[in-house]
């Protein structure tokens, strides 16, 4: 096995046990009893390309929660594995999200397969609501989200193993309450660089459109949350999101 691809194994079974050993999703008080979610079976993330830790972006997207029904692996702690899932929705998929982010990867990276080995995909929230029909993120609850971004902090707590250098949520705005509490040291804060309210025109269309950064305790993370790509003019948002990507340093 290459030394690329064993980091590659490495990073995502530190996340994993994270995930399983370190806060216990699903069997922690906060996900039993406080949580709400239908699907009490975390998503560990899509995908760590096995450049990420090499590439000077180290890029994270960030996706709204899953779907129930994705062709996942269960792991015996009760997590599920989408990795091979993610290979198949990432090439072969024309859903807004794997569509849009295949794309966005291609104008940033030269290619979408090069892109794909130098980012992270991961979702918001860990469990879901929704099992057919379109991801879940629109129907997440507000429980789902406090308790497991701010309360089980699973998100936060995995971005500090990732040290990223710059998210992307592609979120829409209505998980924007969670995201101030993301900050994983504690000399971190988040700064505001455009109004959380901020619409941009794409394609003539409104896109809730907010610029941040995570400050101190080392590089500056870069933070761009935005609407979600559904039902949006295709070029016009590939081309915003891949530009702002590429004003970090490539």
């Amino acid at each position: 096995m290459a030394w690329g691809k064993l980091r590659w194994v490495d990073l995502f079974e530190r996340v994993a046990r994270l995930y399983e050993i370190d806060l216990r999703v699903p069997h922690a008080n906060v996900c039993r009893l406080r949580c709400d979610a239908r699907h009490k079976r975390p998503l560990l993330p899509w995908h760590i390309g096995d450049q990420y830790e090499n590439d000077p972006r180290r890029l994270v997207i960030v996706g709204r929660p899953h779907r129930d029904d994705a062709a996942t692996t269960a792991r015996p702690a009760g997590t599920q594995d989408g990795r091979g899932a993610a290979e198949i929705l990432f090439r072969t998929k024309p859903w807004p999200f794997w569509r849009y982010t295949r794309e966005i990867l291609g104008r940033v990276y030269g290619s979408p397969e090069e892109g794909w080995r130098r980012v992270v995909l991961t979702t918001i929230v860990k469990c879901a609501n929704a099992s057919t029909g379109r991801a879940g993120g629109g129907i997440t609850s507000a429980t789902m989200k406090e308790s497991c971004i701010r309360q089980a902090g699973v998100l936060r707590e995995e971005l500090a193993l990732l040290a990223p250098r710059a998210i992307v949520f592609l979120t829409g705005s209505g998980y924007d309450t969670w995201l101030r509490s993301l900050c994983w040291q504690y000399r971190q804060a988040w700064e505001d660089r455009t109004d959380q309210r901020k619409v941009v025109l794409c394609g003539g269309h409104p896109l809730a459109w907010w610029e941040a950064a995570i400050t101190g305790g080392g590089p500056v993370v870069r933070v761009l949350r935005v609407g979600h790509p559904q039902g949006k003019p295709f070029g016009a948002y590939v081309t915003r999101v891949a530009e702002w990507i590429g004003r970090g340093q490539g």
